[in-house]
C-alpha cells in the first residue's frame, strides 16, 4: 500500500485510452478510486458476492478489449487474469511484491503454468514513493525540519515521485521460468538485460537529481525489508 500502483494503472489506462479511441475499457476495483470518463468501472468486494474473480469471468464473455483487475489478491483471480491475456486481452493489474523477480515466483506460487505465464506476461513494473525535497526551502538547507517553511510546514519535503524497476520478458528470462529456476537465478538474469535498473539505482538516480535526500533513498531499503515479500 502506498506505492502508487493505482496513480501507475490510472496513467497508463489514460495513454491506452488516447492511443486506442475505440477501444472498449473496463476496470474491475475494490473500491473505485477515480471515475474515468468513457470508461466501465465496477466494484467488488472480498467480501461480497461479486469478487475479483467472478467479475472477471463474467467480463471475459462480454469480450472488452482492455481490462483493469485493480489487484490480484488470490490465485483464482491470477488465473482468470492470465486466461483473458492469452485470450487476446490486453490486462493491466497489480499485487504485493518487492521486486519485479518476486512478482514472477509468487505468480508461479499461485499455480500459473510456467508456459502460461511466459505467454502472458509482457511486463512487470515495481515501484515506490519517495518524498520531494519541497522547492522552497529544500535547496536552501538541510531536510530537517528547524526552520519554519510556509510551502511544506517546516517539513522540508512537499509531495512524492516514484522510483521504479522495470522488465520485460525476453528469451533469457522466459527459459529460466520455464525451467522453475529460483529466484536468485532469475534474479541474476533480470539484472544483465540491458538499461535495467534496481530500485535502489533509481532512488539514487533522484538523489543525484536533486528531487529526494539520500536519507529517502536509504529508507527504501528498509521499507522493503519489512514487507518480507
Amino acid at each position: 500500500a502506498g506505492s502508487g500502483k493505482t496513480t501507475t494503472l490510472y496513467a497508463l489506462l489514460d495513454r491506452l485510452r488516447m492511443e486506442r479511441p475505440t477501444a472498449s475499457f473496463v476496470t474491475i476495483e475494490d473500491p473505485v478510486e477515480f471515475r474515468l470518463d468513457g470508461v466501465a468501472q465496477i466494484q467488488v468486494s472480498a467480501h461480497g458476492e461479486l469478487t475479483f474473480e467472478r467479475a472477471l469471468r463474467s467480463l471475459l464473455r462480454q469480450d472488452p478489449q482492455v481490462l483493469l483487475v485493480g489487484e490480484i489478491r488470490d490465485r483464482q483471480t491470477a488465473a482468470v487474469a492470465v486466461e483473458a491475456a492469452l485470450t487476446g486481452h490486453l490486462v493491466l493489474t497489480s499485487f504485493h511484491s518487492g521486486a519485479t523477480s518476486d512478482a514472477i515466483v509468487r505468480l508461479l506460487e499461485m499455480g500459473i503454468p510456467p508456459y502460461q505465464l511466459t505467454s502472458a506476461l509482457r511486463l512487470v513494473v515495481c515501484q515506490r514513493l519517495l518524498r520531494t525535497i519541497c522547492p522552497d526551502c529544500g535547496a536552501r538547507k538541510p531536510v530537517d525540519g528547524i526552520e519554519t517553511c510556509d510551502a511544506c510546514l517546516g517539513v522540508g519535503y512537499q509531495g512524492r515521485t516514484a522510483c521504479a524497476e522495470a522488465i520485460r520478458l525476453d528469451a533469457a528470462l522466459r527459459a529460466a521460468i520455464l525451467e522453475r529456476s529460483p529466484a536468485d537465478q532469475l534474479r541474476r538474469i533480470i539484472h544483465e538485460q540491458p538499461g535495467f535498473a534496481t530500485l535502489a539505482e533509481d532512488a539514487q538516480r533522484h538523489v543525484d537529481a536533486g528531487r529526494t535526500t539520500q536519507a529517502e533513498a536509504d529508507a527504501l531499503h528498509g521499507s522493503r525489508d519489512r514487507e518480507g515479500d
